[in-house]
């Protein structure tokens, strides 16, 4: 998956608030997405996976996408359970703990590009950020 396909899988992480359950599956090394064909992201193909989130059961689903060409903001759901007013393109969600799972996945990530080592102490990399740093591994 290239940059663009993982800062679009991460917005649409981080953006979907209340949902449960659902997966997506990913392209095999190499092999661009579906929604990043030839360098740009597709703006229809992530219209219809938010819709699709939306369909399944996500209050509000709101996806920013920035390819370095251009801007653009996917939204399905609506904005309040007890309204139909849909998510608006400036709203903003709660990122709760899902942070977590963002942090860990970019972090696999960077392990599998030989840029991180899981069992190099965290001063390597964050340095000065913990007390006993040296001591404490990835």
């Amino acid at each position: 998956m290239g940059k663009r396909g993982i800062a679009l899988a991460a917005a649409v992480g981080l953006a979907v608030v209340g949902i449960g359950g659902t997966a997506v599956a990913e392209p095999s090394a190499g092999q661009a997405g579906p929604a990043e064909q030839a360098g740009r992201v597709d703006r229809q193909v992530v219209q219809r996976a938010v819709d699709d989130m939306a369909r399944t059961g996500a209050q509000g689903v709101q996806v920013r996408v920035n390819d370095g060409h251009h801007e653009f903001t996917a939204r399905g759901g609506t904005a309040q359970l007890d309204s139909p007013r849909p998510v608006p393109t400036d709203g903003r969600f709660r990122i709760g703990s899902i942070t977590k799972t963002f942090v860990s996945t970019v972090v696999l990530q960077l392990v599998g590009e030989g840029e991180v080592d899981l069992d190099a102490p965290v001063q390597r990399y964050l340095p000065g950020l913990l007390p006993h740093g040296d001591r404490i591994t990835v």
